[in-house]
Parts: C-alpha cells; sequence; structure tokens
C-alpha cells in the first residue's frame, strides 16, 4: 500500500496554484476565500466573531487584508498578461 503524503497547509488552502503559474486561478481562490471569510464577519454570523478577544478580530482582519492584497496582485497580474 502506497503512503499518501499530507498537503501542506499553505496546498490546502491554496490549491497549488500560484501566482506566477495561473495569476487567473489564484486570483479566483483568493476571491472566494475573502468573500467566505466576508460573510463570517457581517450580520448575525459577525456577533459571534465580535464576542471574540481584540487580539482574535485582529489576527482575522489581517487575514482578510492579505488576502484582498493578494487580488490586487493577481488582478494586476491578470492584467498585464492580458495586454
Amino acid at each position: 500500500m502506497s503512503k499518501q503524503t499530507r498537503p501542506m497547509l499553505g496546498d490546502f488552502y491554496r490549491g497549488t496554484e500560484t501566482l506566477a503559474s495561473d495569476p487567473a486561478e489564484f486570483l479566483f481562490r483568493r476571491v472566494a476565500q475573502a468573500e467566505a471569510l466576508a460573510h463570517l464577519l457581517h450580520g448575525e454570523p459577525g456577533e459571534a466573531f465580535r464576542a471574540k478577544r481584540d487580539e482574535i478580530q485582529d489576527d482575522v482582519c489581517w487575514l482578510l487584508a492579505d488576502l484582498l492584497g493578494d487580488c490586487r496582485l493577481a488582478l494586476n497580474a491578470v492584467t498585464v498578461r492580458a495586454k
């Protein structure tokens, strides 16, 4: 029986696409991740988030900012490749 290797944490969340290899797929994944996270942060689901410690709230907002920063980089890469 062959032993399966466990995906790296980044591969699990990001897939195997990188910004350099496939900026459109990278952008799609990052937008989907940011959208899912944003849905957890507002409205009724956001009440549980706002009850968390300040440190956790800051880290989650930092994560969302990083995802959106990745989206901006990927969008620029997609735009450059399209020209």
